[in-house]
C-alpha cells in the first residue's frame, strides 16, 4: 500500500503560558481595576460587564503591572520568533475587562494587529469560556458525520479560563467569550501587538 503523507497546510497556533506570580498579581491589581472602573466618567458596559478598552490606552503600562508587562513582552517575542516572523512587534493597546454574571462578548477578531492575547487575572472554569472559530470551515465542511474531531475537522476550539493563564493568538482568529452564568467576576487583561514601522 502506498504511504500517505499529511501536509499541514494552514494550521493556526494558540499559545498557552502560565504566569508564576498570578496570585500576588491578582491581589495587587484587582483593587486598582475596580478603582479605575469606579472613577471612569464614561464607563462602557456590555451586558453586565465592564471594559476599560480604548484604542489608544495601554493598561500594561501601570506600575502594578511592570513585571507582568515584561512577561508578556518576552512571551510575544518567543512566539513571534517561533513562527520565524522577521518583523519586530510592539504593544498597540491593552485593557482590562470584568465579566460579571450574564456578560459575554460576541464573535470578533483583532485585526489589523499581528498578535492578540488575553490573560486571566481572576477566573474559574465555569465563568465564561473562550471559543475560537475555524474560518476554513465556514461552509460547515465536511458534509458528513465525523468521529472524534481533530485538527482537520474541528470547527470550534474552546478553552476554559483559569487564573494565571495567558493565551496568545494571531489577531485574525475569530473568537468569542461565552456567557458568564455564575456570580464570579472573570477579570482579564487583553492586548494587541503590531508591527513596528
Amino acid at each position: 500500500m502506498t504511504e500517505v503523507h499529511t501536509l499541514n497546510a494552514f494550521t493556526t497556533p494558540i499559545f498557552a503560558l502560565r504566569y508564576d506570580n498570578s496570585e500576588s498579581l491578582k491581589q495587587e491589581v484587582v483593587p486598582v481595576f475596580k478603582e479605575i472602573e469606579k472613577s471612569d466618567d464614561k464607563p462602557f458596559y456590555y451586558d453586565n460587564g465592564y471594559t476599560s478598552y480604548n484604542p489608544k490606552s495601554n493598561i500594561l503600562e501601570l506600575d502594578e503591572l511592570f513585571s507582568f508587562n515584561q512577561f508578556v513582552n518576552t512571551s510575544i517575542e518567543q512566539v513571534h520568533d517561533r513562527l520565524n516572523l522577521n518583523s519586530r512587534v510592539a504593544a498597540m493597546n491593552s485593557w482590562f475587562s470584568i465579566g460579571r454574571k450574564n456578560s459575554m462578548h460576541e464573535k470578533h477578531n483583532h485585526l489589523p494587529s499581528v498578535w492578540s492575547g488575553t490573560y486571566y487575572v481572576q477566573a474559574e472554569n465555569d465563568d465564561g469560556n473562550i471559543t475560537f472559530f475555524n474560518e476554513h470551515l465556514k461552509s460547515n465542511w465536511p458534509f458528513c458525520e465525523t468521529g472524534l474531531e481533530d485538527t482537520y475537522t474541528r470547527q470550534l476550539f474552546t478553552i476554559q479560563p483559569e487564573t494565571g493563564l495567558l493565551l496568545i493568538f494571531p489577531s485574525y482568529l475569530e473568537h468569542q467569550v461565552h456567557l458568564n452564568k455564575t456570580d464570579n467576576e472573570r477579570i482579564a487583561i487583553s492586548f494587541n501587538y503590531g508591527n513596528l514601522i
